[in-house]
């Protein structure tokens, strides 16, 4: 995607272990609504409608999961002011999706 976000996580933060061994992904969009509402409860919501309501989760990929953001000034903008907000979010999502 042309202005994404890769974040790194220590496992997969919708990844879970299936009754036969293998590995299926949980709906990201889930996942990823989830590290929102959460962050949503501790904002202004103006500042939460212009700066994270417009993140989509497009997936996972190994230990990253891929944001979509709509240009490269917000992303620049949310690097430098969100990201530690939003990976510490999925993160708490992550230990509780195990």
């Amino acid at each position: 995607c042309s202005f994404c976000l890769l974040v790194t996580l220590w496992k997969s933060c919708c990844q879970f272990v299936d009754g036969e061994g293998g590995f299926w992904e949980a709906d990201m969009t889930e996942c990823w609504n989830a590290a929102l509402r959460s962050i949503q409860t501790r904002m202004n919501p103006q500042i939460f409608d212009v700066w994270l309501r417009p993140i989509e989760c497009t997936g996972v990929d190994g230990d990253h999961i891929r944001l979509r953001v709509p240009s490269r000034f917000f992303l620049d903008w949310i690097t430098n002011h969100y990201l530690k907000l939003i990976v510490d979010e999925l993160k708490v999502q992550e230990d509780q999706s195990w």
